[in-house]
């Protein structure tokens, strides 16, 4: 069984998230999926090779680096980017850590997070991983919940509920609850403790 990343990336900026007051976010170290329907074959944006996590016999992952790609990414990473639980499930099943970062720090609960998959968070939750762990700029889950909430409180109330703190702070000393009270197109203040409050 051979468990695929996909096939291309691409940097978008958020253009959903809006401040209160008008002004964007423009965050856009976010990665997401692109299509490949029509290419010839699998590769990321710029022609280098796609790895596939490797599985043995006995369902056990048989590459050392856990089948990571360039930017240092599982099968995890992209079952909890695409909510696909049961790929994730069988990841975690052949030994790949709910915990392990990639090149930027993202674990699989950022990725779950930030896709808003609430099943794919409960199930990396279930198998360890850890709630409140920042990337690279500082962001946990909750705040890539935060930042990408499109009016489905699920996830948030997934990660509150395991213990997420709504007031850890990023390396620019933001916090979740901090970053709800200047998003003003979502309701996401509603369902952050502590939000709304102009604190």
């Amino acid at each position: 069984m051979r468990l695929k990343t996909p096939a291309a990336v691409q940097r978008l900026k958020n253009p959903n998230t809006v401040l209160k007051g008008g002004k964007s976010l423009g965050r856009a170290d976010h990665l997401q999926p692109v299509s490949t329907a029509g290419h010839g074959g699998a590769s990321w944006r710029g022609g280098a090779p796609i790895s596939s996590v490797k599985l043995g016999e006995d369902g056990v992952m048989v590459d050392g680096d856990q089948g990571r790609d360039w930017m240092g990414r599982t099968s995890a990473h992209y079952g909890a980017l695409h909510g696909d639980v049961a790929g994730l499930r069988a990841a975690l099943a052949g030994g790949a850590d709910p915990c392990l970062p990639d090149n930027a720090g993202m674990t699989p609960l950022h990725f779950a997070a930030q896709s808003q998959a609430a099943s794919a968070a409960e199930v990396l939750l279930a198998a360890g991983a850890s709630v409140d762990v920042g990337d690279g700029n500082g962001n946990t889950a909750l705040f890539n919940a935060v930042f990408n909430y499109r009016g489905d409180p699920a996830t948030l109330q997934v990660l509150l509920k395991a213990g997420a703190d709504p007031e850890q702070r990023n390396a620019k000393g933001v916090s979740p609850r901090g970053l709800a009270d200047l998003i003003g197109n979502y309701d996401v203040a509603v369902h952050v403790p502590g939000a709304g409050q102009n604190r």
